[in-house]
């Protein structure tokens, strides 16, 4: 199997299809009355550990179908997951995107997912009318709270050996939206959010991600007669916050990676990881399971592969190389693969 099915897909709901399938089969036991041992069971509560943090995944993505299924699946498996609140609360905040979204097209904009050390980012709010009927909209009053009525959170985070590490979550208010708004089908209103990277994390050589999803919450907001009592949950955006020099790489960052693993240069390949396009991702997995799996592969480099790893492939495997290998090894006899 190629090690691109490792990459979870931009919409594709086949990757559910198969929890499903791993449901019936890791169920068929209980229901034949036999009990599962205690090595199963921790293979199961990790794996469902895994599932979850990839639900969570596409939920930063906008996949909002994908997540209900997924989260469905996880309940029907576990239905007391000891994170069973988080799985509920997810599944909510996804099924009210999808109503949402049958009223008003609502996300965050920004002209490039990526910017430099240092740099202004510059996001664009736009909440545009999709329903024939005239969609009228009163912003609710700003309260004690800035912020409170519209805004966006800006998680940072940094890709490292070992684990992605949270630097820093802010909120951040949401500029220039109108008061009061009539739309028809197809017209938007827009406001604006400035995020000067530096405020939020020092200068220092690492590429980190900055993940913005935000809500507005209307006072009234409503489609012809019929009224809609839910927040606008925006579409989120990611934007890739790198050192200088990146563009030095950006123009083949499998070939960049390929050669920051030979020449031994951790923090080259984590910058050529976070530069990989989807489209190539499976290819530049490749070059990294290839890497582990060498006997010349030095103990220095792995954490930085295993690193680049859980970036491109959405798994959340900690440091063991072992564990990289088994799962890459599962993934090709899966698919057939030699």
């Amino acid at each position: 199997m190629s090690p691109r099915s490792l990459v979870p897909g931009p919409r594709s709901l086949a990757g559910v299809a198969s929890l499903v399938a791993a449901l019936i089969a890791a169920s068929a036991g209980a229901q034949e009355g036999r009990a599962p041992s205690e090595a199963a069971r921790r293979a199961e509560f990790a794996y469902l550990a895994r599932k979850w943090e990839e639900a969570k995944v596409q939920f930063a993505r906008g996949n909002d179908e994908k997540v209900v299924a997924m989260a469905n699946a996880l309940l029907v498996l576990e239905p007391e997951l000891p994170w069973k609140d988080e799985v509920v609360s997810l599944r909510l905040r996804a099924k009210d995107r999808m109503v949402a979204r049958d009223v008003v097209e609502a996300a965050i904009l920004c002209d490039s997912p990526r910017a430099t050390v240092g740099d202004v980012i510059r996001l664009r709010v736009r909440i545009a009318a999709r329903t024939e009927d005239p969609l009228s909209w009163v912003l609710a009053p700003e309260g004690e709270s800035p912020g409170a009525r519209a805004s966006l959170t800006v998680t940072i985070r940094e890709w490292g050996a070992g684990r992605v590490e949270s630097l820093a979550t802010a909120r951040l208010p949401i500029e220039g939206l109108p008061e009061s708004a009539t739309l028809k089908k197809g017209e938007a209103i827009e406001g604006t959010v400035a995020v000067p990277t530096v405020a939020y994390a020092p200068l220092r050589v690492t590429a980190r991600t900055y993940e913005f999803e935000g809500v507005v919450r209307p006072a009234s907001l409503a489609a012809g007669t019929r009224a809609v009592f839910r927040p606008i949950v925006l579409d989120p955006v990611r934007v890739e916050v790198l050192p200088r020099g990146w563009e030095r790489l950006a123009g083949d960052p499998v070939a960049a990676l390929r050669e920051a693993v030979r020449e031994e240069r951790p923090v080259r390949l984590l910058l050529a990881a976070a530069l990989v396009p989807d489209g190539v991702r499976g290819e530049a997995a490749e070059a990294l399971f290839d890497a582990l799996g060498s006997p010349f592969e030095r103990e220095a480099t792995a954490p930085a592969v295993m690193a680049a790893l859980r970036r491109l492939t959405g798994e959340a495997l900690p440091d063991d190389r072992a564990a990289w290998l088994a799962l890459w090894s599962r993934r090709r006899q899966a698919g057939g693969g030699g």
